[in-house]
């Protein structure tokens, strides 16, 4: 895929991160139009069209209720610990850190709440690659300090390996070769959540290839 043909299906891409994500990708055997398609439009429903790199984290407590529904409340019973489920989603509103700390502490390989983890290894890069687990699972295989340095994730030669790393790793290229992207998006939603956008994104992709 050239670099125009995509630029067409993503107009607000950082170009940075899309000619590194398009370099990286054949190494990786993404290299057919249907792959080359699928693996972007994975890539940009997570990213905002590839546009954001790393999780912001930053939710009004309207938010955190609707998205962590059995975590947070807008009305805590009085005099119920802080440490309760769920708890005050007030106190986590707009407070990206400590939501991190709370929601991936304990989780994925992360130490619990409070020991830094949560935050240091939330979803960075193409991938939104998430958890210590992850992070020590992409180090051993490409020999990147993430452990060390998790910020790597944000430079676009590092995180596009990365992203191409956990596409092949993941088994989506047993999957990819067909002309729509459910079985993609159930392999890594568990579910079919984004669906609809990421098939755009597939059609589109794959008429600016043959347009």
């Amino acid at each position: 895929m050239r670099l125009d043909q995509a630029q067409r299906v993503f107009p607000r891409a950082m170009t940075e991160w899309l000619v590194a994500l398009l370099l990286e990708a054949p190494g990786f055997g993404i290299d057919t139009p249907n792959e080359e398609s699928s693996f972007l439009s994975m890539i940009a429903q997570e990213t905002g069209g590839l546009t954001v790199f790393q999780e912001d984290l930053s939710y009004s407590a309207d938010r955190l209720v609707q998205v962590w529904p059995k975590r947070f409340t807008l009305n805590p019973l009085p005099g119920t610990s802080i440490w309760a489920l769920p708890r005050d989603a007030k106190a986590y509103a707009h407070n990206p850190r400590a939501l991190a700390e709370f929601v991936y502490g304990g989780r994925m390989g992360n130490g619990k709440e409070g020991s830094g983890d949560g935050w240091k290894f939330r979803g960075k890069g193409p991938p939104m690659l998430t958890g210590r687990n992850n992070y020590t699972r992409a180090q051993n295989e490409l020999g990147i300090p993430l452990l060390t340095e998790p910020d790597l994730m944000l430079v676009p030669a590092v995180g596009s390996r990365v992203a191409c790393w956990f596409w092949k790793a993941g088994g989506f290229d047993e999957v990819d070769d067909d002309n729509d992207v459910r079985a993609e998006t159930r392999m890594l939603q568990g579910g079919e959540e984004g669906l609809a956008q990421r098939q755009r994104y597939f059609d589109a992709l794959m008429q600016a290839q043959h347009g």
